[in-house]
């Protein structure tokens, strides 16, 4: 499905093709560009969120049965990006910005713990009275959130800012990134940014495992980087004006430009890129330069993402596919030492099963996961974690050919990174006398 919203503030989804158009909502508020945030909910897409004329958040389902109202103190200012509305990837936290008597805030609605007679939570994250939210968005995986912001007094840009939605507190990163967007498997962020004494505009992305930026493309400008439904390729503005789009693949290889049979006063430095599901066609508004500011308006444009054509889409400001989170396969390295030594890796497969159960004061993780190639090798767990801690304790068991180890242990969790966790720890057997004991390190990356 791809969304559009009309001159008139009309929002329309229709199937890829443009067949079975349905208006699911009205009244939608643009910025100062003409474009609306919106919002597909994960990771189905039933229903899409906008903000409407009066302050209401709405929530309305894609097949036009109907809408509901989550918040009656919302606003898109005209200074803002396009990018202000997002959902996790389970449908449960969605963040917008809250109109206050002072200013504006970052708020999340928390459909946790809502039914038909309690309402969601609403909550504020970040800090509105230091930072003016610019642009915000869910990892597609990761429960986590981005900012980009700016001194409310200097207008002087923050680095980006990574917020956690449920306690909201926020870590400022060293990463000075305009336009960031996280790739669908959460793996990578690429944004644009400007070489200091240089005229010279770069294309970077960086693995969030490893944070390290890795300039992949230069141009005068680089604008509005968008990562493929299959996380394979990026789409970008670059040119003098940003008035070209370009393809390059998600490590640099084989850029090439896919827009010589557009007109040449489009502008490409407002407005997101947008992926159909299958990665054939690039969906964009038509923004042009009127001297003062950009404006989107007239027939969208809707690339062939190999360059071989391009048609329109009816009048619209913003223009949203469908998307989806790509979820890669968990990989697990075990590290044992001491009197049992055992090194390996397993690819988490569909034949695992696991279970978390919460019992009040503690959480109890029932999980073997099996290898992917060979579902012979595999380990179990028997963890129980203590509420508000990082201290895990219970049982493992690794099975890999003549390797056949059960241990008691404990250890403690911990995130090495957003994709990355470890538990570290000690082991035992009691099963002879003295005791055997060694250490013990699981890592999880996905």
């Amino acid at each position: 499905m791809v969304a559009h919203v009309t001159p008139v503030g009309d929002v329309v989804v229709s199937e890829g093709d443009g067949s079975n158009p349905r208006t699911v909502g009205t009244g939608a508020v643009a910025n100062a560009a003409g474009l609306t945030p919106l919002a597909w909910r994960s990771p189905g897409a039933d229903s899409i969120a906008f903000v409407r004329n009066d302050g209401a958040l709405v929530i309305a389902r894609s097949d036009g049965s109907g809408d509901l109202v989550v918040a009656n103190d919302a606003a898109v200012p005209l200074y803002v990006d396009e990018q202000l509305l997002s959902w996790d990837i389970s449908g449960t936290f969605l963040v917008y910005l809250a109109q206050t008597p002072f200013g504006f805030e970052s708020k999340v609605v928390d459909f946790s713990d809502a039914d038909d007679v309690t309402a969601p939570t609403v909550r504020t994250v970040g800090n509105p009275t230091r930072r003016t939210v610019l642009a915000q968005g869910f990892s597609p995986v990761d429960p986590i959130m981005w900012q980009r912001s700016v001194d409310p007094e200097t207008n002087r840009a923050f680095s980006l800012a990574l917020v956690e939605p449920v306690g909201g507190g926020i870590v400022g990163t060293p990463l000075n990134l305009g336009d960031p967007n996280v790739s669908p498997d959460g793996r990578f962020l690429v944004g644009t940014t400007s070489l200091v004494g240089a005229e010279v505009s770069q294309l970077v992305r960086l693995r969030i495992t490893r944070p390290r930026s890795e300039p992949i493309f230069d141009s005068p400008t680089v604008c509005r980087p968008a990562v493929s439904p299959d996380a394979r390729r990026i789409v970008f503005g670059a040119g003098e004006d940003c008035n070209e789009v370009w393809v390059i693949g998600i490590d640099g290889s084989d850029p090439t430009r896919i827009s010589d049979q557009l007109v040449d006063d489009l502008d490409f430095s407002q407005g997101r890129f947008s992926w159909s599901l299958d990665g054939s066609v690039i969906s964009h508004p038509a923004c042009r330069d009127d001297g003062d500011v950009v404006r989107c308006a007239g027939p969208y444009l809707n690339l062939a993402a190999d360059g071989s054509a391009v048609r329109r889409g009816p009048d619209a400001g913003s223009v949203l596919w469908e998307q989806r989170p790509l979820i890669r396969p968990i990989k697990v390295d075990i590290d044992i030492t001491g009197p049992v030594r055992y090194r390996g890796r397993l690819q988490v497969g569909a034949e695992s099963v696991g279970d978390l159960v919460g019992s009040g004061r503690a959480q109890l993780l029932q999980a073997t996961a099996r290898d992917e190639e060979d579902p012979e090798r595999y380990f179990s767990v028997e963890l129980s974690n203590p509420s508000d801690s990082s201290v895990v304790a219970g049982s493992f068991r690794i099975v890999d050919g003549d390797t056949d180890e059960r241990f008691t242990m404990t250890g403690r969790a911990a995130l090495s990174s957003y994709g990355s966790a470890k538990i570290r720890g000690l082991w035992l057997q009691t099963g002879t006398f003295p005791f055997r004991t060694g250490q013990i390190v699981l890592t999880l990356q996905r």
